[in-house]
């Protein structure tokens, strides 16, 4: 996990989460699992039920937080 300057103990104990490798990366919240490139979505603890509806205001912010790292 990277710093995005937040203090880190004052941050909520779950909280979204970029997964990434050099190919792709992936948004992880509140169990489920967004693919950046397909768009996909799905369950953590059951990949083949799919996720229609991922909590958009968690992935703004973690979204808005990646960008501090992609300037």
């Amino acid at each position: 996990h990277y710093s995005n300057g937040a203090h880190l103990l004052k941050l909520p104990q779950e909280r979204g989460t970029v997964l990434s490798s050099y190919f792709t990366k992936a948004y992880f919240i509140d169990g489920v699992i967004l693919e950046n490139g397909s768009g996909d979505s799905y369950r953590w603890k059951n990949m083949t039920e799919s996720e229609t509806s991922p909590n958009m205001a968690e992935l703004k912010q973690v979204m808005a937080e990646e960008q501090q790292f992609l300037r």
